[in-house]
């Protein structure tokens, strides 16, 4: 375990030594062992504050962290912390098939992390005042999502369920129709007191007193529920007053391929604003508060885009058509640092805001540095 977490400090070392030289740059990773989308592995984040290191992951059986004994129910997720010593201060279970997809920290030594589950979800805590979420019973699969406080002592502070549901948009009785979504939750960051997650989902989602449909297509006589993307908003102190800051849903309800928006994750500057980079493709409806804007693509035609949620501004980086592996055009990451916007992906196709870069092989990774005002390299 020691080793484990000396190599995640050295990770976190490493992932922000390019704050002291930044330039404007586009590069290429290379693609011998790129996979995404339904082949990508299983990423298990970490996270980081001035005291803590965050470790998450996955287990089959029962374990042993540090001095902390995790049962488990099915494939569970932990959350495990250490200090910057390598010594393990505490762990905790999830236990059910669940698993966490993002984690962060706020401005009081709290954590956060938020992921997806299956049936029924224990979530632990250290003082064992743990508390038990309910999944959706329409599928055994991981379909709904969580998001959970912990102290720094590794007491659950709060946890809200993002409950996942058959698409309410479609009649009930509609036999053409066979619920298979999702709410995937794929970044976190904490700004002005309150907690931002991004996420994909399809089916109808419902949180609080807030409820959203995907769109469907209409697959050669089957209703299938197409990918969309969302910002949700919660207050850090309780995890209450969800809001919905951002929805991208694809408004093309022929096709036998879910063509829509593909990725999207989430970085915030000190100025408190909150940036969202994502992929889409085909013709989308964008809505981030009282703003809605059409985006209209060809099937084969991906854009890049980037949002500043306080102002509402949209600018799409470029776009770049090919047919080739769609699913592959993903970005992954995002940061702000010191005037410039870092973003990181994967993509099969030339990418225009890049000077129409072509990936080495059937798919590439790629990282940019861009100017925070113009958006150029």
């Amino acid at each position: 375990m020691k080793k484990a977490l000396l190599s995640i400090a050295l990770f976190c070392a490493t992932t922000f030594s390019y704050a002291e030289d930044l330039t404007n740059e586009f590069s290429t990773l290379g693609s011998n062992d790129v996979y995404v989308g339904k082949y990508a592995p299983v990423k298990t984040p970490i996270c980081c504050n001035d005291e803590h290191i965050f470790q998450t992951g996955r287990y089959d059986y029962p374990v042993m962290i540090g001095d902390c004994f995790l049962e488990n129910i099915a494939t569970s997720a932990f959350v495990a912390a250490s200090d910057f010593t390598m010594k393990n201060l505490w762990a905790v279970g999830l236990k059910g098939a669940a698993r966490i997809t993002a984690c962060t920290t706020d401005d009081k030594g709290n954590l956060f992390v938020t992921g997806i589950f299956a049936d029924d979800l224990v979530v632990g805590s250290t003082d064992f005042a743990e508390q038990i979420l309910v999944g959706c019973p329409d599928t055994h699969e991981m379909s709904s999502a969580f998001l959970a406080k912990y102290n720094a002592e590794g007491q659950l502070q709060g946890v809200q369920l993002i409950a996942m549901n058959k698409n309410k948009a479609i009649p009930s009785d509609n036999d053409a129709y066979e619920f298979d979504g999702a709410f995937t939750p794929s970044s976190m960051v904490f700004c002005n007191n309150r907690i931002y997650l991004s996420a994909t989902y399809s089916g109808t989602y419902e949180v609080g007193n807030l409820s959203q449909n995907s769109s469907f297509i209409n697959g050669m006589g089957a209703l299938i529920d197409a990918t969309a993307l969302c910002v949700l908003s919660f207050d850090a102190n309780t995890l209450e007053d969800p809001r919905q800051e951002l929805d991208m849903n694809n408004t093309t309800m022929e096709g036998a391929l879910d063509n829509g928006p593909r990725s999207i994750t989430l970085a915030t500057d000190k100025e408190g604003e909150v940036y969202v980079a994502m992929i889409s493709t085909d013709k989308t409806t964008l809505c981030i508060g009282e703003k809605t804007e059409q985006i209209n693509l060809e099937t084969d035609e991906f854009a890049s885009i980037i949002v500043r949620l306080k102002e509402a501004s949209i600018t799409v980086l470029g776009t770049t058509k090919g047919e080739r592996y769609w699913y592959a055009n993903e970005v992954n990451s995002i940061k702000i640092v010191e005037g410039k916007i870092l973003l990181a992906g994967t993509f099969s196709c030339p990418l225009t805001f890049a000077g129409s870069c072509n990936p080495d092989l059937w798919c590439d990774q790629w990282q940019s540095c861009l100017d925070l005002q113009t958006y150029q390299l």
